[in-house]
């Protein structure tokens, strides 16, 4: 089963400590996650993908969390709680 939400990076930006900390969420969870930008795909159990991706994105831009799994639902709804429901949108 896949889930995905819609993500947008908060006018603020995210922390360095904040991306760390959602990596280490990721590494918990048996599902694939990634973050999709420009029909690209990052691994987001990676840290060098995710800070990548979001230190060249600008402010309130949106990307895509995917979760492909057996858990997908209970992963992505973990993920959900992390960011907050004002910066997701499932899809």
């Amino acid at each position: 089963m896949e889930k995905m939400v819609v993500f947008q990076i908060p006018s603020v930006g995210l922390s360095l400590q904040r991306i760390i900390e959602f990596v280490q969420l990721n590494t918990l969870f048996q599902s694939e996650i990634y973050l999709i930008k420009n029909k690209q795909r990052f691994n987001a159990k990676s840290i060098t993908s995710i800070v990548s991706v979001v230190f060249t994105s600008k402010k309130e831009e949106e990307f895509i969390i995917s979760v492909k799994g057996q858990n997908a639902e209970k992963d992505i709804n973990k993920i959900i709680d992390f960011f907050g429901n004002n910066k997701l949108r499932i899809q």
